[in-house]
């Protein structure tokens, strides 16, 4: 199988892995500590003139950089289009790109997926993620039958 992922798709998958594809407190946290935050120290500093400044602006900032963190990582990150080949045979899943070619197992490295991707965590902290919505039916198929054992 053949897949393009393009610039867009990277990112999408950044922002969804940042904040969905951790648990439930680590993705509320992400999501609304960095504006809770900074709306504390403008709550403080207008209630509590008399609180030390450092403390405040402290407040502001840790909460303005954990706000737009994903954002500078975005920006920091190099993406490029990439086109993919891909097959699973026998609990192998072969992978090449512009690069290089791995076989990865996937009874060491499960295969899983949520209801925006297949995705297969490596033991090395890497993410290999397929997008459904770009997959082909046949693709679909082939992820659905090893998810169910099938292959």
């Amino acid at each position: 199988m053949e897949l393009t992922l393009t610039k867009h798709d990277f990112r999408k998958f950044f922002f969804y892995q940042y904040f969905f594809m951790q648990n439930r407190l680590i993705g509320f946290m992400r999501m609304y500590m960095g504006p809770f935050l900074v709306v504390v120290a403008v709550y403080l500093f207008n209630e509590y003139p008399e609180m030390d400044p450092f403390a405040i602006g402290f407040a502001a900032a840790f909460g303005f950089i954990y706000s737009v963190r994903p954002v500078i990582t975005l920006f920091a990150l190099k993406f490029n289009d990439e086109k993919l080949f891909f097959k699973i045979n026998n609990g192998i899943l072969t992978f090449k790109d512009r690069a290089k070619e791995a076989e990865i197992d996937l009874s060491k490295n499960h295969l899983e997926q949520n209801k925006r991707y297949y995705f297969v965590k490596l033991d090395n902290g890497q993410v290999l993620f397929f997008p459904k919505e770009i997959l082909s039916e046949k693709a679909k198929s082939i992820f659905i039958d090893h998810l169910r054992g099938e292959s």
